[in-house]
């Protein structure tokens, strides 16, 4: 019998470590969010061209509509309740379908537009209740990361990162650029100048802060989420209060 020799005893060692980092990976409660958020993200993909294919098409009719109402779901809910421009004589948008330049248009042609116009509004339904499971499933995951970064956009830059591991172990500079890869290698490649952000850009507080201070209070937002990520992997206190007033703070004093 052939007797094992310590190359057969490691190759062994590193396929059992494979294995169970494999396991790992898919009995990882991080796995089914990384799919979640990414189906999210392709709905809201395929949501907006087949929006844009609605518009397009039923704007050959009426166009004035598609002028006036920017609201998406309230755009569907018209071509699907009114459908053709003469049945808006009861609506706002009455004296513009009189008036519309717009072509005439068969039943069949009609029909096929609101086809397309049912297909994304139930498409809408699926993002509520995948945005609804991502907001459970977040706060058990990640109780202080997901409360001061936001569910979904927690679950992107997971999704981006891989794993709750690699995430709280990232320093916060690193964090904070998360998503900007592209603009990072472009800066050092050519030397143009670097990324203050990436997809930490879209939290709401970035977003409604000056311009000029945004980088600043990037920098401040990633070192609170870095810190709330650590606790969420290394500990298990609640400390969202603490770091969402020291955020705030630091918001009032940019904003001055």
């Amino acid at each position: 019998m052939h007797k094992p020799t310590k190359l057969d005893l490691l190759r062994k060692q590193l396929l059992q470590k494979t294995r169970e980092q494999v396991q790992e990976h898919f009995e990882s409660p991080e796995a089914s969010i990384i799919q979640a958020v990414n189906t999210l993200q392709d709905l809201d993909s395929v949501f907006n061209l087949l929006l844009e294919h609605t518009r397009t098409w039923y704007g050959l009719h009426f166009p004035e509509l598609e002028r006036s109402v920017k609201s998406n779901d309230t755009y569907l809910k018209h071509v699907l309740e009114q459908g053709f421009r003469e049945n808006f004589a009861s609506t706002e948008f009455s004296e513009l379908a009189k008036k519309s330049m717009g072509s005439a248009m068969k039943k069949q042609d009609l029909e096929q537009i609101q086809n397309l116009a049912k297909i994304a509004q139930s498409m809408r339904t699926q993002r509520e209740q995948l945005i609804a499971y991502l907001e459970q499933e977040m706060k058990t995951a990640f109780p202080n990361f997901s409360i001061l970064c936001g569910a979904v956009l927690g679950a992107k830059i997971l999704a981006l990162i891989g794993s709750k591991k690699r995430l709280a172990e990232m320093p916060a500079s690193t964090l904070q650029l998360v998503g900007a890869e592209k603009a990072l290698f472009q800066h050092l490649k050519t030397g143009s100048k670097p990324p203050k952000h990436g997809l930490i850009f879209q939290h709401p507080l970035i977003q409604k802060c000056k311009r000029k201070m945004r980088g600043k209070l990037a920098r401040t937002l990633a070192a609170k989420l870095s810190i709330a990520l650590k606790e969420d992997y290394f500990g298990n206190q609640n400390i969202v209060a603490d770091l969402q007033k020291k955020i705030d703070a630091r918001v009032a004093q940019l904003n001055q």
